[in-house]
């Protein structure tokens, strides 16, 4: 991507491949690495303070680790992802997996830990345009 795009772009589809609504983060290699470094580092917060690395489409996204209990929880446009333990050390392994193929593909976020299950979250590389 130029220097002057984001790495991730993230946004919530509705009604995604016709099942419960979806947060879907779309990158490449250098971003799907980038957030699995910020998700081992355990930052928390609000994500938008990342604008150069993520840019958020209608929603305000904010990351806590909670340790035992995760989950993606959405009140309109904010999403609040809480990740478990066990989320922090698989997701980012996930996302150095999906960094590392040469082919277009996805990995589920979801939360092994969960309370809520009724959004999702997708990494997605090459499989849709990030401006959509």
């Amino acid at each position: 991507m130029p220097e002057d795009h984001p790495l991730l772009s993230a946004g919530i589809v509705d009604d995604f491949h016709d099942q419960k609504p979806v947060l879907v983060i779309v990158g490449d290699a250098e971003g799907f690495l980038w957030l699995a470094n910020l998700i081992e580092s355990g930052w928390s917060g609000d994500l938008s303070t990342f604008s150069d690395e993520l840019h958020l489409a209608g929603v305000q996204l904010f990351t806590a680790h909670s340790g035992v209990r995760g989950g993606l929880e959405r009140c309109g446009a904010q999403l609040r992802w809480r990740l478990s333990s066990a989320a922090s050390q698989v997701f980012p392994k996930q996302l150095r997996a999906l960094a590392q193929t040469e082919r277009d593909g996805h990995a589920y976020l979801d939360d092994p830990a969960a309370e809520d299950t009724s959004v999702h979250v997708v990494a997605s590389r090459g499989e849709y345009d990030p401006g959509l």
